[in-house]
């Protein structure tokens, strides 16, 4: 990719300024813009979209479902003049794809962004708005490799009692805070609620006669991963390659606006192999101030259960219909030349698969717009 300009984002001044003026406040109005190759066409994006879009199709290492990345300030959205960011941490939950600036990395602030992806602080008595707890009155533990305790009542042996706000923004003094605290805090101040703590234990553990399993694994079977983008109007623009994977790590279809649908013939035509609603990807995003905005984004990515004898995939939405039709290559061809996942070893990634053809696939759009074909 190469680096275009800033731009004026609406939907960022409104998730920091809580106003869409532009040029009315400096700060955080503006997204670096980098091009790309998307299928053959140079197209002008989001640098953080392109980064989140490259690390969802990153292949997982075993059975790990979350890929973290950690970022310099500059590659995320950042205040107009300066290299500051505006976001301290970036997820899409449909891609278990976790952004953090290096800067500020410690393993509380991982902690508290992989709970956000398991529902943390949402179905525990939250008390905050923005799916964050604030309250460690809840909090009685210690922590078992130092002894250290980690109790409201008894005190915390790594940290000294603190004023802190509560959800309703009342201060009140405790030693230890919960880790979907709304702010990033010194690690030794953070602890585990109760409540967050058994509904953590129902996601990875059976029956109370089970031994600890890893729940998080993906399942295993034969899956098709549909990833593209809609534009600001909600027209459906762009399909990346589709790709098998054998382990689920990219969610199913969640959402609702648009739907996903296979046949046996070209072009929707003939049996339906099965119909799928989804929506965009929802992106958390944490400000630096303390807040936390859930927004949608302009992606999709899930999987659906790979059909072999399915010779078309169609895709409608409120504003047009986008259709990939199987290989002419032979009847016993997958529904495309299907890529893997991108590849990555240890902490590094290879080149990424911009410009890959789906040779022979016809990529359309009906009306006016078309896609080329590859």
């Amino acid at each position: 990719m190469v680096y275009k300009n800033m731009q004026y984002s609406a939907w960022l001044d409104n998730a920091y300024n809580q106003n869409t003026v532009q040029g009315d406040d400096a700060t955080c109005e503006q997204l670096r813009m980098v091009e790309v190759d998307q299928g053959g066409v140079k197209v002008t994006r989001p640098e953080y979209e392109v980064v989140v879009d490259y690390m969802a199709n990153l292949q997982r290492a075993g059975s790990n479902n979350f890929t973290v990345g950690l970022l310099p300030k500059n590659a995320v959205p950042e205040t107009a003049g300066s290299a500051d960011s505006c976001i301290t941490g970036l997820s899409d939950s449909a891609a278990h794809v976790i952004l953090l600036l290096n800067e500020n990395f410690n393993a509380s602030t991982l902690a508290h962004e992989i709970g956000h992806e398991f529902g943390l602080a949402v179905t525990t008595g939250a008390g905050c708005t923005d799916k964050h707890n604030n309250d460690g009155r809840a909090i009685e533990g210690f922590r078992v490799l130092s002894g250290k305790n980690k109790s409201f009542i008894e005190g915390n042996g790594e940290y000294a009692n603190t004023n802190i706000a509560d959800c309703d923004k009342v201060a009140y003094a405790t030693p230890v805070v919960p880790v979907m605290y709304q702010s990033a805090q010194d690690p030794k101040f953070r602890w585990m609620r109760k409540d967050d703590y058994e509904s953590l234990l129902g996601k990875f553990t059976g029956a109370s006669d089970e031994p600890l399993r890893d729940e998080g694994e993906a399942a295993s079977g034969d899956w098709m991963v549909v990833q593209g983008y809609v534009d600001s109007s909600g027209t459906l623009t762009y399909v990346q390659p589709l790709y098998r994977i054998t382990q689920r790590n990219i969610s199913a279809p969640t959402g609702t606006g648009y739907t996903a649908r296979l046949y046996t013939g070209d072009n929707g035509t003939g049996t339906s192999l099965g119909s799928y609603p989804f929506g965009t990807s929802q992106y958390t995003i944490n400000l630096p101030n303390g807040q936390m905005v859930t927004t949608d984004s302009n992606m999709f990515i899930f999987s659906i259960p790979y059909v072999d004898t399915a010779r078309s995939l169609v895709l409608t939405g409120p504003k047009n219909t986008l259709t990939v039709n199987k290989s002419t290559l032979g009847t016993t061809t997958p529904l495309s030349i299907l890529q893997t996942p991108r590849k990555a070893l240890r902490s590094a990634e290879t080149s990424p698969l911009h410009g890959v053809a789906l040779m022979t696939v016809v990529l359309s759009i009906t009306g006016s717009n078309t896609v080329p074909t590859e």
